[in-house]
């Protein structure tokens, strides 16, 4: 019900995802241009060895076939090469690649999140009083909340972004084994533990702004709230956040990958609203809050204090 009623939110708040395309449009559009000046001399050298004509090759192929196994196969050799073409330049490209973790780091992990609170903001409205809130209204009214949000986040989920990203890094090496079922396989266990690891890191953290905004919380009380909502019904939090997190991965493959990254300005905003959604939904039904799905449906979940007493009672009888 929770991954239903987050996906109804989302096409009746859907007016949210379009206006917010625009400032996805500004921030995409700055931080390729700061980009480019850093990515410049990168692309260069690997144009002049023929790293860049490869990746073409691989990304045309895979357009043909849609083979994933292919597909990571070529992204490993493709990986190996990269690694020893830096490797050997180092020394001149080192300055390119500080500039390009900086830039990422602020506008993909912090500036982009700026627009989770005041989505939260304006499907609070909805959700509450069926009323319609503007996102660019909840935008000015949030940003100082935003920021503070978005950076404190970045450097709470910091920490899980890496591991994530060692445990999938790690889990390549599967492509290693000698045997010959291992690259059927591969794909499917490094696809299952990637969903896993996103889901449960959503499980945790995604009624943190919806509970900051909801209850008026500070950031910290926001998500210790959050996570104890989240424990006392984790099961079905992270059963619902599987859902998410493959409806995200399939959007962005669909609409981004196969439109040359056209798409892009579409499902990222969606995406967002979705998280949200989810995290609002996790959020009041936690606290026993009723909400609109829409303007003809009202969900009323039960009271957590009543859910508190019955699990109480499941463990006295």
């Amino acid at each position: 019900m929770r991954y239903k009623n987050s996906v109804k939110i989302v096409f009746s708040n859907f007016n949210i995802a379009w206006k917010s395309m625009l400032y996805f449009f500004l921030v995409i559009v700055a931080t390729l241009g700061l980009l480019y000046l850093a990515i410049s001399p990168i692309y260069a050298l690997l144009a002049s060895t023929g790293f860049i004509g490869e990746v073409l090759e691989v990304y045309a192929n895979f357009l043909s076939s849609l083979n994933f196994t292919e597909l990571l196969l070529s992204a490993k050799t493709l990986g190996v090469e990269l690694i020893d073409i830096f490797t050997a330049n180092m020394s001149t490209i080192w300055f390119n690649f500080t500039a390009i973790a900086l830039i990422l780091g602020f506008f993909v992990a912090i500036v982009s999140n700026l627009t989770i609170v005041p989505m939260c903001n304006s499907l609070n409205y909805y959700m509450g009083s069926i009323n319609n809130y503007g996102f660019y209204s909840s935008f000015s009214d949030t940003f100082g909340k935003s920021l503070k949000i978005s950076l404190i986040q970045y450097f709470v989920a910091l920490p899980i972004d890496a591991i994530i990203i060692a445990i999938f890094v790690t889990s390549l090496r599967l492509f290693n084994i000698g045997w010959w079922a291992m690259s059927l396989i591969a794909p499917f266990v490094i696809m299952i533990t990637l969903v896993i690891l996103l889901s449960l890191k959503c499980t945790l953290f995604a009624s943190w702004i919806p509970t900051m905004v909801t209850m008026n919380y500070s950031v910290w009380r926001s998500l210790g709230v959050a996570i104890k909502t989240s424990f006392r019904y984790f099961w079905k939090v992270f059963g619902t956040s599987v859902g998410v997190v493959l409806t995200i991965f399939v959007l962005n493959v669909f609409l981004g990958l196969f439109t040359l990254g056209a798409g892009f300005l579409l499902s990222i905003p969606t995406s967002f609203l979705l998280y949200s959604a989810f995290g609002m939904v996790v959020t009041f039904e936690g606290l026993g809050m009723r909400y609109y799905v829409d303007v003809y449906n009202v969900v009323t979940p039960m009271k957590k204090e009543k859910t508190d007493r019955f699990e109480d009672m499941r463990y006295i009888i």
